[in-house]
């Protein structure tokens, strides 16, 4: 008995377990007393009893005290659990992605203090080969279980609008019957989408729409097609011979990876392909497969007239770096035609590439905008810069380079900056706010190439270095996922809390004639996607039937202040103070 006391209260280390149980303590109670639900305010203090909390909290620093003597590295991950439980929580409900960042600083400080006891820990769980494809397939589960139910319920509760999920949904129904991607929703006239975006990569997904006819397949396909860029992130990790559970850490933080999930919140687009295509593409190079180096380059080509800017950008990486000169110049020669071809196909079909999408390098409306853009950064690199790095962009750089803390900056071959190039010219440069967003559908391509440079980088570095960035950007990645992720659960809590009110209005929606030309609301596009004629509310498109979204105040008000000014029209539906349908 008194060799145990002794263990207990012995010098060694005895000021420094104090503390740590102390520090301990105190976020254990804070998450018991829920304080994490008052940052922003003072109605907590208002609401506890200080005497309480304080003895509270002395009991529970002498429990975590004798934790800590009696076991250890046990005591101590305790420790790290309480901080980042305590931290998601307060992100949570903080709801502020600038603080989530910003918080992300404490849970690192208290891993780099218990490093020793994590590795203690996990160098005693085992893990296999087969462990480890068992448990990437767990989280691509995870990754297409979690888009889907977030977008699935966004189309069900009428939250997906008609620019751009009403688009796609009428362009595949169209596909469906005709196999041509035509859409009348997206320029208020029959045109080609192909005139807009040239994305032949979306016969992909008709066989399966064609199996199963809705918007819901379209939502899913795009969760699918994302969470199988871990089959070749997988392979990718094991053509580098890194451990399992680095390769374990690498595939959950591409799960978690705030852009990944973030891109599909505004539905269905094509570029959700550009991950697995790339990957796979980079994989192929690697590994000298020439098939497969064939098939993803033409695939990742037909996803949209944009993407051979990322494979010119590949392969000035492969020639620069000469790791394989033959493909890299393969592919770069390939990708100059095919963007050629690709521009000769949108104006076929109809339109012009979108260069209004980087305005601020446009000062000669009468030059093309192309070369204006390469002038323009070639002249004055000062502008270029500060066009890249100003104020808005900064929470979108933090969210993209601190889940993998900034490894695809640590390159030790100056050659691998080269592919960094796509997110400079694409998202960095361009003034179209959404560009630089993680909540919109243009980070897919460098998601796969940021993950591509954490692999080179983690197979270069010396083996602790890699497994303390792995642990380290593992705990930002739960991190920031929470912030930026988790709260989108709402529209499937928005279904529960009323499933009937949208059958009510699906069924109400139902009884206008299949052949019957349509004007509606944006949120209710998506679910009209069958009719052959769908245009938004406007003064230029006069339609059999108008059907208004009464939920949105102000936008209501301005469809029906449309209505009277096209005249003619009286009401032939209602579901409460939700739709109105009107017929001409």
């Amino acid at each position: 008995m008194f060799d145990k006391i002794r263990k207990l209260f012995g010098a060694k280390g005895l000021f420094e377990n104090i503390v740590t149980a102390a520090f301990s303590a105190w976020f254990l109670v804070s998450i018991f007393t829920g304080s994490f639900e008052d940052i922003s305010s003072l109605d907590f203090y208002k609401t506890q009893n200080f005497l309480m909390i304080l003895l509270f909290f002395l009991i529970t620093w002498m429990v975590m005290y004798i934790v800590i003597r009696l076991f250890e590295h046990g005591g101590r991950l305790l420790f790290l659990a309480a901080v980042l439980l305590y931290s998601m929580l307060c992100i949570l409900y903080a709801n502020n992605r600038v603080f989530a960042a910003a918080i992300c600083i404490l849970p690192l400080l208290v891993l780099y203090y218990v490093r020793d006891s994590v590795a203690a820990v996990a160098a005693k769980v085992p893990l296999t080969k087969n462990a480890l494809v068992v448990s990437y397939i767990i989280l691509g589960v995870f990754c297409a279980g979690f888009i889907s139910l977030v977008t699935v319920f966004r189309y069900l509760t009428y939250s997906a609008p008609g620019f751009d999920f009403g688009i796609f949904a009428q362009m595949f129904e169209y596909m469906k019957e005709t196999g041509l991607p035509n859409t009348t929703y997206e320029r208020s006239r029959l045109l080609s989408h192909f005139a807009v975006h040239f994305s032949p990569v979306f016969y992909l997904v008709l066989p399966f729409y064609m199996l199963f006819p809705s918007p819901v397949t379209l939502q899913i396909a795009q969760a699918v097609a994302l969470s199988l860029g871990l089959a070749p992130l997988y392979l990718l990790c094991r053509h580098y011979n890194l451990s399992f559970k680095i390769s374990l850490a690498v595939g959950i933080c591409y799960v978690l990876y705030p852009a990944l999930a973030g891109g599909t919140y505004y539905d269905l687009h094509e570029t959700c392909f550009y991950t697995v295509c790339i990957l796979f593409l980079l994989w192929a190079i690697e590994t000298r497969r020439n098939i497969w180096f064939v098939v993803f380059m033409l695939l990742t080509m037909s996803i949209k007239e944009e993407a051979p800017i990322y494979l010119v950008f590949i392969a000035l990486y492969f020639l620069f770096s000469g790791r394989d000169r033959k493909r890299g110049g393969i592919l770069l020669v390939s990708a100059l035609a095919y963007f050629g071809v690709a521009l000769v196909a949108i104006q076929a079909f109809g339109g012009e590439v979108m260069t209004s999408r980087c305005a601020n390098f446009m000062y000669n409306s009468e030059e093309n905008g192309m070369i204006q853009m390469i002038k323009a950064v070639f002249m004055n690199p000062g502008y270029t810069l500060a066009e890249c790095f100003s104020e808005d962009r900064l929470e979108y750089l933090a969210y993209m380079l601190l889940p993998l803390l900034g490894i695809m900056l640590c390159n030790k071959k100056y050659s691998q900056f080269t592919l960094l190039g796509p997110f400079l010219l694409l998202n960095l440069m361009p003034d179209w706010q959404y560009q630089h967003n993680i909540h919109f559908q243009y980070n897919f391509g460098n998601t796969a190439l940021f993950f591509y440079i954490a692999v080179l980088n983690a197979a270069a570095f010396r083996p602790q270095k890699v497994r303390v960035w792995a642990a380290c950007s593992c705990v930002v990645s739960i991190l920031l996922f929470c912030a930026s992720d988790v709260k989108h659960i709402r529209y499937f809590n928005r279904y529960l809390k009323d499933p009937a009110s949208y059958a009510q209005m699906s069924e109400l929606l139902e009884t206008i004639p299949e052949e019957a030309s349509v004007s509606a609301s944006t949120f209710l596009v998506p679910h009209l996607a069958g009719h052959r004629e769908l245009y938004p509310i406007s003064t230029q498109s006069e339609t059999e039937y108008i059907v208004v979204d009464n939920r949105y105040t102000q936008q209501a008000q301005e469809d029906l202040k449309v209505l009277d000014q096209l005249g003619g029209y009286q009401q032939v539906g209602c579901f409460e103070n939700v739709l109105t349908i009107y017929k001409k």
